[in-house]
């Protein structure tokens, strides 16, 4: 349930009765975003700077909120965004809709076509990626980087949101619990994730 105050009244509601909550915040601007991330539930993270390290991503949003997510529960990492440059657009679409690949992946601009490489994802620090295929390894730069792909096997069931939370800075998540713990803003994600964001955000 929600306590409401308004000057000295107090109203209880069930969650039951409402459709949505918002809050009196300003929207923050995405346009120092380092990276755009999807996990598996469909959340949708802004972000303004990213660490992955042991297959664990660090990430603080462009709000300025933070939270860890395990691999397992991110989709994909991009760095790169397309409406429809060049026909980039529906090319990631398609990349992201083939279910055919069998190991994590980068994405790359080859001759104005996006391109997949599959490896194993390692760590990212000093703004290079590790990357391995078979027994080699290598650092690739982040800049030449259009995005990230984690694998994960077909099967997996997700728990259903029970709302949707939007940010300042536009980013989504979808839970299937929530808790108030002001001043933040507790929520479990249907992925799994846990996400603590300040109220203000």
């Amino acid at each position: 349930s929600l306590l409401m105050k308004a000057g000295e009244a107090t109203r209880k509601f069930g969650f039951d009765d409402l459709s949505s909550i918002e809050f009196g915040v300003t929207a923050a601007s995405p346009s120092e975003r380092a990276a755009l991330i999807e996990l598996t539930d469909g959340s949708v993270l802004n972000t303004k700077k990213l660490s992955i390290e042991s297959r664990r991503l660090e990430i603080s949003l462009s709000c300025g909120g933070e939270l860890e997510v395990n691999s397992r529960n991110v989709q994909s990492v991009r760095f790169k965004t397309y409406e429809n440059q060049m026909g980039l657009g529906k090319q990631w679409q398609e990349i992201t809709d083939d279910d055919s690949r069998k190991s994590d992946a980068i994405v790359i601009t080859r001759n104005l076509r996006l391109a997949t490489v599959e490896g194993i994802v390692g760590d990212i620090s000093d703004d290079k990626l590790g990357f391995s295929i078979d027994e080699r390894s290598a650092r690739v730069a982040v800049d030449k980087l259009d995005a990230i792909l984690f694998y994960h096997a077909s099967g997996r069931e997700m728990t259903t949101p029970v709302c949707e939370i939007l940010l300042a800075d536009n980013s989504r998540l979808l839970a299937v619990k929530i808790e108030w713990n002001l001043p933040l803003l507790r929520a479990r994600l249907a992925c799994g994730t846990l996400a603590e964001i300040p109220v203000e955000k």
